[in-house]
């Protein structure tokens, strides 16, 4: 609904909408999902050999299939709708917010974090932080399969749900309180380790052309999936804290091993600068509400 009716609203300013802007991430969603789908049926193979190819290829297999993706569609749907909101976020709301966030920093550091945290001469852990931010997703991803294939489909729908709350929430704070972030508002910052980074430097370098593109040519402007830029609040912190919650404490093996990838991507938020320390404080709060609000509206059967 809320995707139709921004779809509606971009249409009356004449601005381009395209839910299949998602597909960047349904790309995303499917490689995961492939990697842990062979896993899966390799081991079921050895295991029930033919038994499992009866029942794959049967109703009940595609029913499950079916009902799978189902529960995915409404993650889709709310990355759509960030992916078109964020390109016109200066369109909507041309003020900036960055010197509010940025003044906790100064007075703690006496400078931004990001300034006081970069690492010039330390290529590879740049590298390393930047491959972190850069996979952030794919941890969010194998939690919904872990959850899907170990406690069933309730437990995956709400967790879908809870993202599907904070990236909405997000979507439009974002839109009410535009922020660049340090890496836009002071690229010196982020300069020293802009050749050292794996994508992140070329990705907020075409990001600065493309939001040069919408104020200049608001009728008239593509789209390009999450091109924007808007850092407060920080989804990546908020949607991944979600995935370690839902992990803790009953998947506690696959907690381990998310839990560097993940703490990475939280440090590169700062260190690459996307987000000021705030942004991801705000992340977190948004995500424990979703949280709390899909497991009231979807709570275990006990």
């Amino acid at each position: 609904m809320l995707t139709a009716l921004s779809a509606a609203f971009f249409a009356s300013r004449g601005w381009p909408f395209s839910p299949l802007l998602g597909t960047e991430v349904m790309s995303l969603f499917l490689v995961d999902f492939q990697l842990v789908a062979v896993g899966y049926v390799g081991w079921r193979l050895w295991r029930d050999r033919g038994a499992f190819v009866r029942r794959a290829a049967s109703r009940e297999g595609g029913a499950a299939l079916l009902s799978f993706l189902r529960v995915v569609a409404p993650m889709y749907a709310a990355q759509a709708l960030y992916a078109n909101w964020l390109a016109v976020v200066p369109l909507v709301s041309p003020r900036l917010y960055d010197e509010v966030f940025l003044a906790p920093e100064v007075w703690l550091l006496g400078t931004s974090m990001t300034r006081w945290m970069v690492q010039p001469e330390a290529m590879a852990v740049t590298l390393l932080i930047d491959l972190c931010y850069l996979a952030f997703f794919h941890w969010i991803v194998l939690t919904l399969v872990v959850l899907h294939v170990v406690e069933g489909p309730l437990a995956a729908r709400r967790f879908v749900l809870a993202l599907t709350i904070s990236t909405t929430v997000s979507t439009a704070l974002l839109v009410a309180v535009p922020t660049l972030g340090p890496a836009f508002y002071d690229p010196d910052a982020v300069a020293p380790i802009a050749d050292a980074t794996l994508r992140s430097g070329h990705f907020q370098d075409v990001s600065r052309v493309f939001r040069a593109e919408v104020l200049a040519h608001p009728g008239a402007f593509v789209l390009v999936p999450f091109l924007g830029v808007s850092a407060f609040p920080s989804m990546h912190v908020g949607h991944t804290f979600l995935a370690l919650r839902a992990l803790w404490p009953r998947h506690r093996t696959a907690f381990l091993l998310f839990f560097l990838p993940v703490l990475g991507a939280w440090v590169g938020t700062v260190y690459l600068g996307w987000h000021y320390a705030l942004d991801g404080v705000a992340g977190i709060a948004i995500a424990l509400g979703a949280l709390a609000l899909a497991t009231r509206w979807l709570p275990d059967a006990s």
